[in-house]
């Protein structure tokens, strides 16, 4: 069934009567509130009603819900407003409110946002509807309340992500936008991610912002910006130039710059991947280099888009490359690309504790270049102590 507040033995009315921390919000009111003061929480809604009376059930939550309702235009609300999470109490069943929830996700505001999707039924095919909407979470009717409000808590006390982190955020948003709507990514777009990112850096150190990247929800992008957060703290520990360290980080934030035109269901298939499904996944260093092409990028850069699932040992994709002709470039992001690719958790896998992965690293030598991985040591280290307290 779906979540109905106001029915069955879900919540007594003295708990529907607790939420006095101010009324949810009409959609059409989002663009004229105020700067908020608590965290804000946008509730996705083709019945109000109902998802005002889910709202006032999250007692414990101290957070203000804005109700955007289903046929609603976009919500236009910039980061300062302090958004930590969507909702989407919305019907499955119906093609144009998956595709009215899709573009509401879509919008550059709730780009990397935990997205909690409530269902009307516990059902494979609610779940894959879910999973392919990129939800953080898909509850079930018969836990609903209680496991979005244990969720919402968690995130609510979790402190929001610095300034410059949002902002290399909101770029890198801004660069897979463009790549998938076939517009150009000029060199300016990243390098000001890159900037962004180098900030983030100074300012909290690799531990905390791997904790900080690891609350972006969507894979590809949380991959891409914590990549780039590797390589730029990689650049770092060796002594780059500026100009060095950041053709490095530019490179990093566009390894996987293809996937922008992998359909979204194989890119989050909570599963493994078919055969013909990973046929279509390997194709994206190519699409990536073919899209880059053209619009003023280093060739560095455009070598790295390419071939950082190249090997050592000639075994690699999609040109199967001999050890002579992989750039050194190349090198350190597939170092950084393999590493991230260990500690991240997956809905098919567990991360790798820190070490753990950091030793399956230097035990590709061979495929990798073992003298970078070894280099590599001190960052894997510091992302070691954040991936056991994460694993």
């Amino acid at each position: 069934m779906r979540i109905r507040i106001v029915r069955g033995p879900m919540l007594s009315m003295p708990a529907q009567a607790a939420f006095s921390r101010g009324a949810p919000v009409n959609e059409t009111s989002l663009s004229q509130l105020p700067l908020a003061t608590k965290s804000m929480i946008v509730l996705l809604s083709d019945d109000p009603s109902r998802s005002s009376e889910l709202a006032k059930a999250m007692r414990r939550v101290n957070a203000r819900f804005v109700i955007a309702p289903f046929g609603s235009e976009p919500c236009r609300i910039d980061k300062s407003r302090r958004v930590r999470a969507i909702v989407s109490d919305v019907s499955l069943n119906a093609a144009d409110k998956v595709e009215w929830i899709r573009d509401r996700l879509d919008e550059r505001w709730a780009k990397s946002l935990p997205y909690y999707c409530l269902l009307d039924q516990d059902t494979s095919r609610e779940h894959l509807q879910a999973n392919a909407l990129g939800a953080t979470k898909a509850i079930a009717p018969q836990r609903g309340v209680q496991e979005l409000e244990s969720a919402l808590l968690a995130l609510i006390r979790t402190p929001p992500a610095p300034s410059a982190l949002l902002q290399a955020d909101d770029a890198f948003f801004s660069i897979f936008k463009a790549a998938r709507g076939g517009k150009d990514v000029s060199p300016a777009m990243v390098s000001s991610c890159s900037s962004f990112i180098e900030t983030a850096l100074r300012d909290l150190g690799v531990r905390a912002m791997l904790e900080m990247i690891w609350r972006f929800d969507d894979a590809t992008h949380q991959h891409c910006m914590l990549v780039a957060g590797l390589a730029a703290a990689f650049s770092m520990s060796l002594g780059f130039r500026s100009v060095d360290a950041q053709r490095l980080t530019d490179a990093a934030l566009l390894h996987d710059v293809g996937k922008s035109r992998i359909p979204i269901e194989i890119l989050n298939k909570p599963d493994r991947l078919t055969d013909e499904e990973r046929a279509t996944m390997n194709a994206h260093p190519v699409i990536g280099f073919e899209m880059l092409q053209g619009q003023g990028h280093a060739d560095e850069v455009l070598a790295v888009v390419r071939s950082h699932h190249e090997a050592l040992d000639g075994s690699g994709y999609p040109d199967r490359l001999p050890a002579a002709r992989i750039p050194d470039l190349v090198r350190l992001v597939t170092v950084c690309d393999i590493f991230a690719a260990l500690i991240e958790r997956r809905p098919y896998k567990k991360p790798f504790g820190g070490d753990e992965a950091y030793g399956i690293l230097c035990g590709m030598a061979g495929k990798v270049d073992l003298a970078l991985a070894q280099a590599f040591r001190p960052i894997a280290m510091e992302a070691a102590v954040h991936a056991r307290e994460t694993a």
